[in-house]
């Protein structure tokens, strides 16, 4: 916990913007900070990594640094106050946040009608945005300013027409918010269980269907309850593995997304760019070729379409496009075109960001996805570069499924690159890895039962003979929705196939796919 709000300030000031940081120097420069701090704020902005005895160094000779703790917070404080100034108008949330405040201070100034302007406009962007859980404050103030004017034959009906928008917002607030609390019920589940065929998950996720919420959509009027009603089946068919449902539902969910821009525009992050990378994640695993790149220019887009001046908005939109494209090339077998995409993937990487912002998933997809990328192309030196990258978050608990399939990477490159006295060793290695794994499917059975074969195989005759048995036991569990999946990550059978038939891996991959229905 204290080396991670060590971090705080250095995160903070890396995710501003040029123009951020040009308004947050001059707004404290102007409101009196201590120039020292601001040096302080330049120097840290220069590392790439937080390094504080650097810092303790640099500034030995400057008082602060005997507290540097207070300096730090000070800063944070200093930087968060000139950004609520510099964002004062960027979203309606923001704008109606704001403008509750000054209705509160002009209320209490009784000055009634600059107080009547504001709660005007604030009602309107309220209305337009579906922001419905601001509705009750401001009708609130709207009701206690009424009762400072004379009273007279239209206050009645004034009164009425405030109960209403108070009460019918305050009822799709509270839909929204059941919504809200069944998606966490649900996403909890599928977090804990992941892409789980156990009978208690499907128990579970046929459970979360029965629930009145989910019988029929919300009504129009209340967008976000209706995109959480088609995120929640996207999660309920991600439980089940049912990825053709779970296309449909993610389409859904986009669709209300891309009709109602003017509800959705404050929640890019939160909302609009995960909708669009759960649809572009739906094609990649069903090859939906025409609808994913149609989708990924849309999601790539969003900045511009959206007008947003958010430095990561921008950033995360390129993360996300970069990764799936990848995606879809590879899991696809289009490792021909994956090659243009490679530089761009590995800056994304090593320029450190996707860890700096918490995306620690998107980082260990996009390492394997390189390290995939690289085994098609036959560059398997760098390919292994790769696989280790991945592997370094073994320890972390996260996606067993890629740390599975990059240890069986890590082993069919030593064999293509000829290591064959490290193999036994590695071998072994990953047949305890996968032995130690919390949910052992089809897909590791088999793997298991192939390695501790391998393990025994003395001469290539062996080998191919070995390969035969096992190529017809992953063709057997291939179509079954969670090994489809697992297979796309690193398509073993085809190249089971390519040493049967002695071709190259890509070309047999490619005819795979060919054969595949779209």
């Amino acid at each position: 916990m204290e080396q991670n709000q060590k971090l705080y300030l250095f995160q903070l000031i890396k995710s501003l913007s040029v123009s951020e940081k040009g308004y947050v120097k001059k707004f404290c420069a102007k409101n009196g900070a201590n120039p020292s701090y601001l040096k302080l704020l330049d120097a840290i902005d220069l590392q790439t990594t937080y390094d504080e005895e650097s810092i303790k160094k640099k500034f030995k000779n400057q008082k602060f640094i005997k507290q540097l703790s207070v300096a730090k917070n000070y800063l944070i404080k200093s930087i968060l106050r000139s950004l609520r100034a510099y964002h004062s108008e960027s979203t309606n949330n923001i704008q109606v946040h704001e403008l509750l405040l000054e209705i509160e201070i002009l209320y209490n100034k009784r000055l009634i009608g600059l107080c009547q302007k504001l709660i005007k406009k604030a009602k309107r962007i309220i209305e337009d945005a579906q922001l419905y859980h601001h509705a009750a404050e401001l009708a609130f103030w709207d009701f206690r300013l009424a009762l400072l004017l004379p009273y007279n034959e239209q206050t009645d009906a004034y009164m009425e027409v405030n109960k209403i928008f108070g009460t019918e917002n305050l009822e799709a607030t509270i839909i929204l918010a059941e919504y809200r609390h069944l998606a966490y019920d649900v996403f909890k589940f599928g977090f804990k269980e992941g892409y789980s065929r156990e009978d208690q998950a499907k128990t579970i996720a046929q459970q979360f269907s029965e629930h009145p919420l989910l019988q029929e959509l919300p009504e129009k009027s209340n967008a976000k309850a209706v995109a959480r009603y088609y995120n929640i089946w996207n999660k309920i068919h991600e439980i089940n593995t049912d990825f053709v449902k779970g296309y449909e539902s993610s389409k859904g969910f986009v669709e209300v997304i891309q009709e109602n821009p003017k509800v959705f525009e404050d929640y890019l992050m939160a909302t609009v760019i995960p909708a669009h990378y759960n649809l572009l994640g739906c094609c990649v695993l069903l090859n939906k070729e025409k609808t994913f790149f149609a989708n990924l220019q849309y999601l790539k887009d969003i900045p511009k379409t959206y007008k947003s001046k958010n430095e990561i908005v921008h950033r995360l939109t390129h993360y996300y496009a970069i990764a799936l494209e990848l995606q879809f090339y590879t899991q696809n077998a289009y490792f021909e075109k994956s090659a243009a995409l490679l530089p761009e993937a590995t800056k994304v990487v090593e320029e450190g960001d996707l860890l700096t912002f918490g995306l620690s998933l998107l980082h260990i997809e996009l390492c394997y996805s390189i390290a995939y990328a690289y085994f098609g192309l036959e560059n398997y030196e760098t390919s292994e570069t790769w696989v280790a990258k991945t592997l370094e978050h073994q320890k972390d608990n996260l996606r067993e499924d890629i740390m599975c399939m990059a240890h069986l990477l890590h082993l069919v490159n030593h064999a293509e690159m000829g290591s064959y006295q490290y193999l036994d060793y590695k071998l072994r290695s990953t047949y305890n890895f996968i032995k130690r794994m919390k949910k052992i499917h089809k897909f590791e059975k088999v793997t298991l039962q192939f390695l501790k074969k391998l393990i025994n195989v003395r001469n290539s005759s062996e080998f191919i003979a070995l390969i035969k048995v096992y190529k017809n036991k992953f063709e057997a569990i291939e179509h079954l929705p969670f090994e489809q999946m697992i297979i796309k990550n690193f398509d073993i059978i085809s190249w089971m196939d390519s040493k049967l038939q002695n071709k190259k891996f890509i070309v047999v991959a490619a005819s795979r796919r060919a054969e595949s229905p779209a």
